[in-house]
């Protein structure tokens, strides 16, 4: 659903690719007020990973076996890591170079390449965690 509302493919979604997704031409109050509480960095778009973390969180699925699962899936080749290469196979034809650094910039807390779990759960949980150098 994220990369269909994701029109420009900039891996994050902004007032009007949510106002074109809804068929209208300015937010209300309500909707405005909703896209505010995803944007949880307060950048003034919501990015992949506040839009999943806020889809599992709303069915009450932020479990650390879903947590774990998710983790499983976009580790497709079980490295134990998710590599930007994870990514470009996730995203298929939309994974720009940019986007993938993007997400990773976003995932990689500890600033070394590559989004592991502890890393990938704490994005999620949208935990505080100090980049490790």
């Amino acid at each position: 659903m994220f990369l269909e509302l994701d029109t420009d493919a900039s891996g994050t979604l902004d007032e009007g690719e949510l106002c074109a997704a809804l068929g209208v031409r300015e937010l209300n109050s309500a909707t405005k007020a909703t896209f505010a509480r995803l944007d949880h960095d307060s950048s003034g778009v919501v990015h992949y990973h506040e839009f999943l973390a806020a889809t599992l969180e709303g069915q009450n699925l932020v479990t650390e076996e879903v947590l774990q699962d998710t983790f499983d899936r976009m580790d497709h080749d079980d490295s134990g890591v998710i590599s930007r290469e994870n990514l470009r196979a996730l995203l298929g034809s939309r994974a720009t170079d940019a986007l993938v650094e993007k997400l990773m910039s976003e995932g990689d807390l500890k600033r070394n390449g590559h989004v592991d779990y502890e890393e990938f759960s704490a994005v999620m949980r949208a935990e505080d965690v100090a980049p490790m150098f």
